[in-house]
């Protein structure tokens, strides 16, 4: 994984994947297990708490940079990313 990929999953704002929850509880003891709607949901504020401090210029380059990436290699976690990015943020 290179720098640019981890640049790239930190900006990615966690969610619930159903998909992900029941291989994990197929996979790892219930006092392990990460990935409930509960623990997503406390991840989620720990994440959006510390997401906003960017000013505007810092939150456009995040932007820039996830929409560079989309164009370089399509996925559904960087769409994820690039939408939260650009709708959902609000600037201070």
């Amino acid at each position: 994984m290179s720098l640019v990929d981890v640049a790239a999953t930190m900006l990615n704002p966690p969610r619930y994947r159903p998909e992900v929850h029941a291989l994990e509880q197929t996979l790892t003891p219930p006092a392990l297990q990460s990935t409930s709607p509960e623990a997503t949901a406390r991840l989620r504020a720990w994440w959006d708490d510390r997401m906003q401090g960017f000013t505007r210029a810092q939150r456009d380059a995040i932007v820039a940079f996830l929409t560079r990436m989309q164009e370089r290699r399509a996925d559904d976690e960087g769409q994820h990313a690039l939408d939260h990015w650009r709708t959902s943020v609000p600037y201070p």
